[in-house]
């Protein structure tokens, strides 16, 4: 008994931080559930009687913690509201209207600058552009390769693009040696 509580009191500690990283979660009619994994090895299974742990908010208690886009979709509202901005989505179009591909927007910072990762559909290997998101408009620079000689990265391309209708980005994608343009086309998936 007293390994089975010592285990859970090591569980309780570790629980404790704000990291979700080992979290699942689904949703449900009216709640959000997380799963937490067991705490125990395989070699311990036997001491653990809990096995997951299930962690159930409803909508109303999260609410005020939610955008109204996140309230849309937890409340079933029939009114419809566009994200505000293209942060955490993932978009698909294409380049030239002829490259299939798709570009995922993970974090926007305070001072509006950003790492985004796009990949053409059909080699889907990441590429990542760097720069900044202000006003509604994205100015990004997609990077070759880093000299080793000059210390720095070497453009490949410049990406000047606009966030219109809260679900679309359009712009250009500049070559960098070339000059050559090619237009961007991108929707909310």
């Amino acid at each position: 008994m007293f390994d089975q509580i010592s285990l859970y009191e090591e569980c309780l500690e570790s629980s404790g931080s704000a990291n979700m990283e080992y979290y699942e979660f689904y949703f449900r009619q009216d709640s959000l559930i997380f799963v937490k994994g067991r705490c125990s090895n395989h070699a311990l299974r036997a001491l653990d009687d809990l096995d997951k742990f299930y962690l159930s908010f409803s909508y109303k208690e999260l609410s005020k913690y939610l955008s109204p886009f996140g309230k849309q979709l937890t409340e079933g509202s029939k009114n419809t509201v566009s994200p505000l901005l293209p942060e955490g989505k993932m978009f698909r179009g294409k380049i030239n209207d002829k490259y299939p591909v798709s570009l995922i927007i993970t974090k926007i910072n305070e001072d509006g600058s950003l790492n985004m990762k796009y990949w053409y559909d059909q080699v889907k290997k990441p590429i990542e552009w760097r720069g900044t998101f202000k006003n509604n408009h994205f100015s990004l620079t997609e990077d070759d390769y880093h000299s080793e000689e000059l210390k720095q990265w070497i453009p490949k391309a410049t990406i000047e693009a606009d966030w219109t209708g809260n679900q679309r980005i359009t712009g250009t994608w500049t070559n960098y040696k070339t000059k050559e343009v090619m237009k961007i086309a991108l929707n909310l998936y």
